[in-house]
Parts: C-alpha cells; sequence; structure tokens
C-alpha cells in the first residue's frame, strides 16, 4: 500500500502516538503531548475516550467539559500549560480514569471476557497470522474492516473451531470464573505463580482441583494515570492574567 510518507514521517507519527519526544526539536515538545503525554498522563487520548465509555455505561452522569480545557490550554516554555481556574476540571478526568478503572475496565466480567477474546484470538493465530498482518497495511486494513469474531464464531474450519467455541461460550455467558483476587505489595509481583496459587488449594478429589494451567494470575495497579504520583503535580498551569509558569500550585488553592 503507498502512504506517500516515507521513513521520517512514519517515525514522527509514531513518536507522536507513543508520546516519545526523545528526538524532537524543542521548541517542538509540545506536539508530543497531545496524544500520549508521558509527563502526566494527561492528553486527548483519555479526553476521548472517558466521555465516550462514561456515556455507554451510566457510571456517572456529568460529563467532561473538554471544550473548556482545550480553550484555556496554552503553548507556554514549549509545553502545554493550563488556566489554573481549570484545575478542578482537570481533576476530574483523573477521577474519571479511575472511575472506569476500578468499576468497568477492571470488572470481573469484563476481565473474562477479555482473556477469552485473547485465547480466541491466540487460537486462531495459526490461520490469520497475525504477528505478520500488523506490518502489512493492506492485509491488516481488510482484516479490521470484517467483523473477525462474527467470521471466527460462525467458521466451520477445523482450525478455527477452538477459537469459535470460546466465543460462542461467550454469546452464551459461559465465561471464565474469577478464583479471587487480593491486594499485594509490589515486591510480590514478579514472585507470583500459577503453581503457588494452585498449591493453596483446599484438599478435594484431584479431578476437582485446578491445575496452573487452568488459571490465570493478572496482577494490576490501580492508580491515577501517573504510577505513584499525583499526576497534576506534574503539570503547568498559568495565571489568568499572566503567561509565566506557575510551578506547583498550593494545595489550599485546588480545592
Amino acid at each position: 500500500m503507498e502512504l506517500g510518507m516515507d521513513k521520517a514521517d512514519m517515525k514522527l507519527i509514531c513518536d507522536l502516538v507513543k508520546g516519545d519526544s526523545s528526538c524532537a526539536r524543542p521548541e517542538k515538545m509540545f506536539l508530543f503531548d497531545i496524544v500520549s503525554n508521558k509527563q502526566n498522563s494527561f492528553d486527548l487520548d483519555k479526553l476521548d475516550y472517558l466521555n465516550r465509555d462514561t456515556k455507554h455505561t451510566n457510571i456517572n452522569d456529568s460529563f467532561i467539559n473538554y471544550k473548556r480545557i482545550i480553550k484555556n490550554a496554552m503553548i507556554i516554555d514549549n509545553r502545554i500549560a493550563y488556566n489554573k481556574k481549570i484545575y478542578n476540571d482537570i481533576n476530574m478526568v483523573y477521577q474519571r480514569r479511575y472511575e472506569l478503572f476500578k468499576q468497568v475496565y477492571l470488572h470481573k466480567t469484563c476481565q473474562a471476557i477479555d482473556f477469552m477474546v485473547t485465547d480466541a484470538l491466540i487460537a486462531a493465530n495459526n490461520k490469520f497470522k497475525f504477528e505478520e498482518v500488523i506490518f502489512d497495511p493492506e492485509r491488516y486494513l481488510t482484516l479490521i474492516q470484517d467483523d473477525l469474531l462474527r467470521i471466527i464464531r460462525k467458521s466451520r474450519d477445523p482450525e478455527l473451531q477452538e477459537s469459535a467455541e470460546l466465543l460462542k461460550r461467550i454469546e452464551r455467558r459461559d465465561l471464565y470464573k474469577s478464583a479471587g483476587e487480593t491486594l499485594i505489595i509490589k515486591d510480590w509481583v514478579k514472585r507470583i505463580k500459577k503453581e503457588d496459587i494452585a498449591s493453596c488449594q483446599p484438599s478435594a478429589p484431584v479431578s476437582q482441583q485446578l491445575r496452573p494451567d487452568d488459571l490465570i494470575v493478572h496482577v494490576y495497579s490501580l492508580d491515577w494515570g501517573n504510577g505513584d504520583n499525583y499526576p497534576l503535580d506534574n503539570m503547568s498551569f498559568y495565571e489568568s492574567h499572566s503567561t509565566e509558569i506557575i510551578s506547583r500550585l498550593p494545595r489550599h488553592e485546588t480545592s
């Protein structure tokens, strides 16, 4: 497929999507904070999906006023800065993200369906060669334009039967079951093994016990999108009557 771009153009687009400003000219640094902001995780990607998913899940009837946020954005010192009067509007973005992750994205039913679709696609990989297709724009576009999951689900190809059965189970709501969840400290993240979990089962006939291969261990952290940091501390703000950056807003001014 002829895209009319050279390698430099494609690298720039990839860097903008990833938020990788390592090769950016100083006066263009702000461009790399628009789609995927690595400084504070506040970007257009979130403004897009947070309002959309809030509407479709009905977890909150108040919507983020993204037009007000964009209207009060300004480029200062080659970075995106915001009028301090919209601090609470921006704070709402992070609160909404936390709510959606806690109540929707990481809900056990959503997680079960995610894992089942993933397993279905892995099982279908021999047929579709996904790891090759992603590097071929024409084949990739053809693949995503079709209703791939529907095609797999209705297929009679013996090579796709394992995948089809998993997708039919989702339709029947015969989902993977959550065996449990718990809070852990960070030091344990890489030490948790399926074998250890399976060994903690109470005594029961072998036929009723879970094997390590029956388990999926999913470890995740839930924060405001900036790890252990408070993301608004890494944002630039300005006063309405000035174009100078406020290094950090005092907490008593942000309530």
